[in-house]
């Protein structure tokens, strides 16, 4: 809970608050995190001050104001530039200038040189290329700055210099507050990405600044706000819902958090969300797929070695820490204890600097679930192992979330990786947001593996929260795990509701055989007119079709088939290794296939096998009607069109946990959609098509 008083408690409390200080800082700082620090302090940040920052030339300081420029290009430029060749450089040599004043204030070179570079960031024009309007993460970062700074040494500057900085301050903390309706419009728009980082920065300026400045009274309304608010994208599960590159930026937060705590004594890590967090890493970004390409989003290709090094120590560090008796602690270490380029991790980055380092775990003691379902983001992740480098895990989505902001309507698609070789990606690069090709294929569903579209490419709604999925069924056992998915809304999303477009069902059964290694997935899509159907996948290199019906994608000598079992008419294969003209862009190609149907149907089902390593052993499948029906370790399953159904054997317990009644027969229905039904066991003979 958040103290109703806690605003009034942090403007009593002495400065410094955004850092440790008194017996607190000592205990700290003879802790093994602390040493750690000071080892980092003496190796890497006070050599790099010394022969880099002290005297060093600063980068031109942005003076103009927005109302300057003649070219909105001229305009853009400067705006980036004051980013990242002001903004950013400046920000990280002020934050290891005030690291290293804070163990040693008696350094009056250190103070000399934090006060020049305070001066050139207060000098930045705050109605310019760095304002709010202008670049808001340049305001912010710069606003933040500033305020640390005078939170630590303020009495370091005469009544003059106090005053100019904290004009400045109140000038670019003032454009946050005004910029969202003093704060109000984020409770009307929660999922505004930025203005939830807006409001932390504003809740850190605030603490720092309550009794120095009359205005911080008002932003303090971000205190409470934040805690609460933190974070829209999540809940109680861990899954951050806002694409999977920007989660990895969501969890650089950890040391904003650390000062938060420091300032008004509220314990961000104990948020069930943050301790929660580190299982979306674990299971969605394993060290096994590295090279990207396989998160869903914005970003998502992001090369994760290069991220997840900073996840680990901005985020796991301070799960591990501060909740050491959790079970999954054990899991967390020996994730992070796999990473390669951990020890090249430049600790001047983001405040990583505060992190502690991590018990090396190179053997799991116990058995961790190998299949996860957040049910906040609708991610599931299935496994093969949790320990081999070498494994087999497909990553699905089906998500409330839409393809809103960071998102992209991939609806029902999946990404995967094999023998750490990623064999089917989301398909294109994260250049900017809503750049051409960032709106024109990454976002499109036509750009997503495992996608079905329409017509040439009509796919689900576009950069649209009520294009929305569902995950409707999961489990997972020793032998099977299974998901489903509704997309219906997605498909339908921004369409009249009398338009022919629409779609009447678009369902979704996936099931991971762990026996053999391999994927099934049954397809159910009804539509109010007759459509051309295409069913596309994606990867880094072109495919070799095997068959008509068998695709191989191969990457450095692995290779992964795709069966398509059953379609609703004939098709052929086509695929390009080209982007469309509207999204083109430089970076390397990619490979696009797809299954394109040849007739018109109103109705669409697809039975489809991912079969990595290509072993060419196909699961037995019958078909009566409309339903679909395969068995795996004497589990009978069948598929409506709806849901996924299951009858167990007797004193066979069923993935829900319940134990089937022998005198209820064998029957167990899992399903949770609403349709249930019955069917005779003796169909599993009928229509086999084993060796389509």
């Amino acid at each position: 809970m958040v103290p109703t008083t806690v605003i009034a408690d942090t403007k009593n409390t002495a400065h410094p608050r955004t850092f440790l200080k008194g017996t607190a800082r000592d205990t700290w700082l003879a802790s093994p995190i602390g040493t750690s620090f000071k080892a980092r302090l003496a190796k890497s940040i006070i050599p790099w001050l010394n022969s880099k920052v002290i005297n060093a030339p600063m980068p031109a300081i942005p003076t103009l104001l927005l109302t300057d420029y003649n070219t909105t290009a001229a305009l853009n430029s400067d705006i980036s530039s004051g980013y990242n060749d002001f903004a950013k450089p400046m920000t990280l040599t002020v934050n290891s200038l005030l690291y290293s004043a804070w163990y040693d204030p008696s350094n009056q070179t250190i103070i000399n040189e934090l006060k020049r570079r305070t001066f050139a960031l207060a000098s930045a024009n705050p109605n310019g290329t760095t304002s709010h309007q202008g670049q808001d993460q340049s305001n912010r970062i710069i606003l933040l700055a500033l305020a640390r700074t005078m939170d630590l040494v303020g009495s370091a500057f005469n009544t003059t210099e106090k005053n100019l900085v904290f004009s400045i301050i109140v000038n670019r903390a003032n454009q946050i507050y005004n910029a969202y309706g003093q704060l109000t419009k984020l409770l009307i728009a929660p999922y505004d990405s930025h203005g939830a980082s807006n409001l932390g920065f504003l809740a850190m300026v605030s603490a720092a600044m309550l009794g120095d400045v009359p205005q911080a009274d008002l932003w303090a309304a971000s205190l409470p706000m934040y805690f609460n608010y933190y974070c829209a994208w999540g809940a109680e599960d861990g899954g951050f819902g806002n694409s999977f590159g920007y989660a990895y930026w969501d969890a650089f937060s950890g040391p904003r958090w650390d000062f938060l705590e420091w300032a008004t004594g509220v314990k961000m890590n104990n948020k069930q969300f943050i301790f929660e967090y580190p299982s979306q890493f674990v299971y969605f970004g394993p060290y096994a797929a590295t090279l990207g390409g396989l998160g869903f989003g914005d970003d998502g290709e992001a090369y994760m070695l290069d991220v997840l090094a900073f996840v680990c120590n901005n985020l796991i560090s301070r799960v591990v820490q501060n909740h050491p008796n959790r079970n999954e602690i054990e899991l967390y270490n020996y994730y992070c204890s796999q990473l390669p380029t951990m020890s090249k991790i430049d600790f001047r980055y983001d405040d990583t600097i505060w992190s502690a380092d991590f018990k090396n775990v190179t053997t799991l003691t116990k058995q961790y679930p190998k299949s996860i379902h957040l049910k906040t983001a609708g991610w599931a992740a299935f496994h093969s192992s949790m320990t081999d480098y070498n494994r087999t895990a497909l990553f699905f989505r089906a998500s409330k979330y839409g393809s809103n902001i960071h998102n992209n309507a991939d609806q029902l698609c999946f990404t995967m990786v094999h023998k750490g070789q990623q064999m089917f990606i989301a398909s294109g690069y994260y250049d900017w947001y809503m750049s051409p090709h960032n709106a024109n294929w990454r976002k499109r569903t036509k750009a997503q593996s495992g996608a079905i579209t329409m017509d040439g490419g009509i796919g689900q709604g576009f950069n649209m929260m009520e294009a929305s999925g569902n995950i409707t069924q999961y489990a997972t056992t020793d032998s099977y795990d299974y998901v489903t998915g509704d997309s219906l809304l997605a498909y339908n999303a921004g369409l009249a509701s009398d338009s022919p477009l629409r779609l009447t069902r678009a369902i979704r059964s996936l099931v991971y055989l762990r026996g053999t290694n391999q994927f099934l997935i049954f397809d159910r899509f009804d539509a109010v007119s007759p459509r051309m159907f295409e069913w596309s996948f994606h990867a880094y290199y072109n495919f070799t079709q095997v068959s008509p019906s068998i695709i191989n994608s191969t990457k450095n000598g692995v290779s992964t088939c795709i069966n398509m079992l059953h379609a609703p008419s004939d098709f052929s294969f086509w695929q390009t290794d080209q982007f469309p003209p509207d999204a083109l862009i430089n970076m390397p190609n990619q490979a696009h296939g797809q299954f394109k149907m040849n007739t018109n149907v109103t109705s669409a089902s697809f039975v489809v096998l991912i079969d990595p390593d290509c072993t060419g052993n196909v699961p037995q499948l019958s078909q009566n009607n409309d339903e679909w029906l395969f068995s795996v370790n004497g589990a009978n399953f069948v598929f409506n069109g709806d849901t996924l159904s299951i009858i167990l054997p007797p004193s066979v317990t069923s993935p829900d946990g319940s134990n089937p009644s022998p005198t209820n027969g064998p029957s167990v229905s899992v399903a949770n959609s609403g349709r249930t039904f019955s069917f005779i066991l003796l169909a599993l003979v009928a229509c086999t098509i084993a060796a389509m």
